[in-house]
């Protein structure tokens, strides 16, 4: 917890964290593990996986990785997938949300790379800026997520049920991503690779290894969605109301 919370959780009466190793820091304290709250519009009218690969312009007969770096990118993801592009669209199609003042020069760049190749497998690679009205569609899309390790990521990943591998942004404030990530793998539904191993042949390894063996991608997915928590806004707000010992609320459109 950073220093607003520590001083916070003096006056707390309870006090809400996402990931149960989070309670240790707030020790003699009454702690409820209610997850991270996201959205409740990305649970509305969601297609199939087939019909969603299908709007962004895939082959609903092949995976589809979704690189995800957060919503302003992550320059070092960019650059390991453009680095790696190649090796990367004979494994599978590939979403790859490079943070809006990325866009143009990933885009050009992934042009230049695979110029020489045929329309069909251009296709296999699919840049985009910002996914904002189509972010539900390419949660649901996706056979395998890479992403950085915020927590309101993960317990939108886990909504979904889908595999990820985690890679930790390493100046993120007090280590946060990394401890999220280990916490997140230790319920088996990510793999974690710390960029100091974020190495070509390491990489494309594990990628053949997960869809080669689809059991695992499965179990990962199942192991996701068991440690999803949908219900946390709603869970919140409930203890408020408890809290305050309000049984009645009126709600205004």
């Amino acid at each position: 917890p950073g220093l607003a919370n520590k001083l916070a959780a003096r006056y707390a009466k309870k006090i809400g964290v996402a990931f149960e190793s989070a309670q240790q820091f707030f020790k003699n304290q009454k702690t409820t593990i209610f997850g991270n709250p996201i959205k409740t519009a990305l649970f509305e009218e969601r297609l199939s996986q087939e019909e969603a690969k299908k709007v962004l312009g895939f082959n609903t007969d092949e995976p589809l990785i979704l690189f995800f770096g957060g919503s302003l990118g992550s320059e070092r993801i960019n650059e390991f997938v453009l680095n790696n592009l190649e090796d990367l669209i004979k494994e599978s199609q590939i979403l790859h949300q490079t943070g809006i003042g990325n866009y143009e020069s990933v885009r050009n760049e992934a042009a230049l790379i695979l110029k020489d190749y045929i329309e069909e497998e251009k296709t296999r690679y699919q840049p985009i800026g910002f996914l904002e009205k189509n972010y539900k569609d390419a949660l649901t899309a996706a056979d395998l997520i890479i992403s950085r390790a915020g927590g309101g990521a993960i317990f939108e990943i886990a909504a979904f049920g889908k595999p990820s591998i985690l890679i930790p942004l390493k100046e993120s404030a007090s280590d946060h991503q990394k401890l999220n990530a280990y916490e997140y793998v230790k319920a088996k539904a990510a793999i974690i690779i710390e960029e100091n191993n974020l190495l070509p042949h390491l990489f494309i390894n594990q990628l053949k290894d997960l869809f080669e063996h689809s059991i695992k991608l499965k179990q990962m997915g199942e192991a996701a969605k068991n440690f999803a928590k949908p219900e946390a806004a709603q869970a919140i707000a409930e203890e408020i109301l408890n809290l305050a010992n309000i049984t009645r609320i009126k709600s205004y459109e």
